[in-house]
């Protein structure tokens, strides 16, 4: 395009920028219907494919459509694609692009948008931090790796508004990971380089635009007019408000300042009378759960070790002394809400515990363990009420000594895990799709996984993970799952807490607004009064 084209496009930028301003002013003096949102401080960028933690999911998907969207229930359905086609083997994707859709700078949303995005994606230059949406895609690993460029990525323009998109393999839940497939305007990234997703620079597909960001402070939304479905969205503007403290929180809630409130078990447990119907519990795609060293000490040489440990594990009990109103005790580690799926338990968890304390006990001693000779093991933990709650149980069970080293900082943590700095670890795995072979996958042992952090090995569950993984039959594929999770229920590489669960209440005058089980903000649908 000549400079002359350049111009036309920068004209037009200006003047949507003009609109969109002015359309603000309007909503301000008409009296502006304004959301006020909890936002973690952890926010770093906006840039979708940059991106490593959840709340800067949650935000850039308030601003930037996917190819499909998450519904009230946290289903995938349409979104800037407005339908799709599916080959027969389920490697090939035709999505038919809205041709209404618009960028907040009037710019029509292409199928060339969406492919220019991917590439980004996958090019090694970009250093994308969290790649798991377009790891499906056929060559995005090898891509990602630098051994083939990034326009030998699956996806190709059929048309201005019919994307392709082929994969490696099969993936039932690809539509959920299309909701973080996002466009971008080539024009404005290559512009603004870094700067692409500063205020005044940024330009949307979705249903708000970045009005301000403030880090460690908060972020203003505003409706975008020129969304294709603008007329549906029944808000204004968006505040994301930092909170300085917990107290903090709490006193702006109470004082209207902040309409949402995530609330802990404690408050849960002394909020409920007051509260009742008010607070919510959403369940999550997500699962806690305490993991063993397998490749050094004690625990990764003696099966007969980790069975006795886990024969004597209590979820329930660890929920009662921490007063977790939240956690739903887990006996395996895929979340039972996961749809068709078999849900394999652990196999002595519906045994009394009079029973199984007979056979750890057996077990421990077979180890050649017991009071003149405790495990000696290191729980590496982020809360010290949790892993003394854990040493507790194990000492009255079976007199094990069980040392708490705790590190609260989370990168600190997975770093003394990566140095085997631990004999036991604790880890909350989350799923952006309700799909078993995104938690399962943690086990991995071929190819070198690094969220596999103690290590575990098994080539039968391996082989399982890879058919499963190229699998076309939904059934079959889910079949597969289960039986890797069986096995790691019977080896125990790791012991199941608890399914994860958020509670939070809503302002009484905030209407349709949810929490979604990937922990996204349903806010399509969400009214002040």
């Amino acid at each position: 395009m000549g400079d002359g084209g350049m111009a036309v496009r920068a004209f037009g930028f200006a003047c949507w920028a003009l609109v969109l301003m002015l359309w603000s002013i309007t909503a301000t003096a008409a009296g502006e219907r304004v959301l006020h949102l909890p936002v973690p401080n952890e926010i770093e960028t906006l840039d979708p494919q940059l991106r490593t933690w959840a709340a800067e999911r949650v935000v850039t998907t308030m601003m930037l459509e996917g190819l499909t969207r998450e519904d009230s229930n946290g289903d995938a359905v349409p979104g800037a694609a407005a339908s799709w086609d599916i080959s027969a083997d389920g490697r090939t994707y035709l999505f038919h692009l809205r041709p209404e859709a618009r960028f907040s700078d009037g710019q029509p949303v292409t199928a060339a948008d969406f492919v220019y995005a991917f590439r980004r994606y996958v090019d090694p230059k970009t250093g994308g931090r969290s790649t798991s949406a377009i790891e499906s895609v056929l060559h995005a690993r090898d891509c990602l790796s630098g051994k083939l460029p990034p326009e030998a990525l699956g996806v190709a323009v059929v048309d201005e508004h019919t994307l392709s998109v082929t994969l490696s393999h099969p993936l039932p839940f690809f539509l959920n990971w299309a909701t973080l497939l996002t466009p971008l305007e080539r024009q404005v990234v290559e512009r603004w380089g870094s700067a692409w997703t500063e205020p005044g620079h940024m330009v949307s597909n979705g249903p708000f635009v970045l009005a301000a960001f403030r880090r460690g402070d908060g972020i203003t939304l505003v409706k975008n007019p020129a969304y294709w479905n603008a007329d549906q969205i029944r808000l204004d503007r968006i505040e994301l408000i930092v909170q300085p403290s917990r107290q903090a929180a709490k006193e702006m809630f109470a004082h209207g300042d902040l309409d949402v409130l995530g609330l802990t078990d404690e408050e849960v447990r002394d909020q409920r009378t007051l509260m009742g119907d008010q607070i919510r519990i959403q369940p999550l795609n997500r699962i806690a759960y305490y993991f063993f060293n397998m490749r050094s000490g004690p625990l990764a040489e003696s099966h007969s070790l980790r069975r006795a440990l886990a024969l004597t594990f209590e979820p329930e009990a660890i929920a009662r002394k921490l007063a977790a109103q939240t956690a739903e005790p887990a006996n395996s580690l895929v979340p039972r809400s996961f749809p068709a799926y078999a849900h394999p338990r652990l196999d002595f968890a519906a045994r009394p515990m009079a029973d199984r304390l007979i056979e750890a006990r057996r077990l421990y001693a077979e180890a050649q363990y017991g009071p003149q000779h405790p495990l000696v093991a290191t729980l590496l933990e982020g809360s010290f009420d949790r892993c003394a709650a854990v040493a507790g149980l194990w000492k009255a069970a079976l007199g094990a000594e069980i040392r708490c080293k705790i590190i609260d900082d989370e990168v600190a943590r997975f770093t003394a895990y990566r140095r085997d700095e631990f004999d036991i670890g604790f880890v909350t795995e989350n799923a952006a799709a309700p799909d078993p072979l995104e938690l399962l996958a943690a086990f991995r042992g071929t190819p070198l996984n690094a969220g596999n952090l103690g290590h575990y090995r098994n080539a039968v569950f391996d082989d399982l993970l890879r058919q499963a993984d190229n699998s076309p039959d939904f059934l079959a594929r889910a079949e597969k799952l289960a039986r890797a999770e069986r096995i790691l229920l019977n080896d125990l590489p790791a012991i199941p807490l608890s399914y994860g669960r958020v509670a939070y209440i809503v302002a009484p005058r905030v209407k349709g607004f949810r929490m979604l089980p990937s922990r996204s903000f349903y806010v399509d649908g969400a009214s002040v009064e």
